[in-house]
């Protein structure tokens, strides 16, 4: 019955407009009504992640009712308008794993008008990043020191990466796609593998790799020699000290008369060696050599 009225009023309405101005007046109000009229009401039907093609597309499907008179509809997500489209569903594709969306439409008539749907929908997506692998290794030794740089491809929907050595976490939130790992000892072989992390899941590359590290000289250091007596005992004996060489490891004195006579000494540059009692005969060549008389 209201509907009918509304017909008739509005019949009325044109009749008037007739008897008053004429042709003119009614294409007039004509034109009026329609571009005023405002899309009919709807509702947003579904916003479907899909986690099941999680390996070859990372999307959001998002669906709505038609609206009556609509002439084209704009989609919002997290109420930033995303799209224009004239159909009643879109695919996100832009979404990261973790991240609630919400979404919804706004179907604008045409002329001004414009009808919001009358609900919204939301969606979160929890697939893991996309597969990637890892480059060859390469090695160097820097400042005297090995280092082994790691490179590999990017994934998809990741947020960061984290390098294990070993099968233990050794960095981690690394934006970027190398890393380097300083610190290793010459020689030694590691195993590398990576791990692409995001919001609610994680991988790891394809395949881990192995590496031997670079064989590395030492760096320069220097070495000072105070020749002494023990305490009430007349024993002359020689204390070495020296600087810290980069990477080494561990130490070996050599005395040019013995040759080696002490190795694997530890990294803490300190020694004391005491020279053997010689026979009298050879008394004055080891003075002669600078050391002391006790």
């Amino acid at each position: 019955m209201a509907k009918e009225n509304h017909f008739s009023r509005s019949m009325m309405r044109k009749a008037t407009t007739v008897r008053s101005g004429g042709l003119a007046a009614l294409v007039s109000l004509l034109f009026a009504e329609t571009i005023l009229a405002a899309p009919g009401p709807f509702t947003m039907t579904g916003a479907v992640p899909d986690d099941m093609n999680c390996f070859f597309e990372t999307a959001i499907k998002i669906t709505w009712q038609e609206s009556a008179d609509a002439f084209i509809y704009r989609l919002y997500r997290n109420d930033v308008e995303r799209t224009r489209t004239f159909s009643t569903d879109y695919t996100d594709t832009s979404v990261e794993s973790g991240v609630r969306y919400v979404y919804y439409v706004i179907a604008e008539g045409s002329g001004f008008s414009e009808t919001r749907s009358q609900n919204t929908v939301e969606a979160t997506r929890n697939c893991p990043p996309g597969p990637f692998a890892i480059n060859p290794p390469s090695t160097a030794c820097v400042e005297n020191r090995p280092q082994v740089s790691l490179r590999w491809t990017p994934a998809d929907d990741v947020v960061s990466y984290q390098v294990l050595r070993q099968g233990n976490v050794i960095a981690g939130g690394i934006a970027a796609t190398f890393y380097t790992d300083s610190t290793t000892v010459s020689g030694a072989t590691y195993t590398y593998n990576v791990r692409a992390v995001n919001r609610v899941n994680s991988r790891l590359a394809q395949a881990a790799v192995s590496v031997t590290a670079p064989s590395c000289a030492p760096g320069p250091f220097t070495l000072t020699v105070t020749s002494e007596c023990l305490a009430n005992i007349p024993i002359p004996q020689n204390r070495l000290n020296w600087t810290a060489a980069d990477g080494a490891i561990t130490y070996d004195v050599n005395r040019t008369d013995r040759g080696v006579i002490a190795t694997a000494l530890l990294r803490k540059p300190a020694s004391t060696r005491k020279p053997r009692r010689r026979r009298r005969k050879r008394k004055s060549r080891w003075r002669a050599r600078g050391s002391r008389i006790c």
